[in-house]
């Protein structure tokens, strides 16, 4: 499986495990529903409930675990659980730096 549900605070991200970073800032629930249903279309909808059950069971931890050897970061920069929060949920300058949104729209399409 390339992307992962992950959950960081009240925000869902679908990260990519082959690039180590999120392919789209976090999303409340309801954005993240409406967003999963356009990346995914109609068919792909019958997995949303599970993966957001598991995000949900799995919670900080298991994005923790996801997140570890993140390359979400400037010029692929590993970035700490708080500052990946920072700047994909919360979408705050971190370190003098935040994900441009061509950078998260690249990432989706890889």
């Amino acid at each position: 499986m390339s992307r992962r549900t992950i959950k960081m605070g009240e925000y869902y991200i679908e990260y990519s495990t082959i690039q180590d970073a999120p392919v789209e800032y976090g999303l409340k629930l309801e954005d993240y529903r409406k967003w999963y249903a356009e990346e995914y279309g109609r068919a792909g909808m019958s997995n949303f409930d599970i993966d957001v059950l598991i995000a949900d069971r799995g919670g900080e931890g298991m994005a923790r675990d996801i997140i570890r050897n993140n390359c979400a970061g400037d010029r692929g920069s590993r970035l700490t659980y708080d500052k990946l929060y920072r700047a994909y949920c919360l979408r705050e300058i971190v370190d003098g730096w935040t994900p441009a949104s061509s950078e998260i729209r690249w990432r989706a399409q890889s």
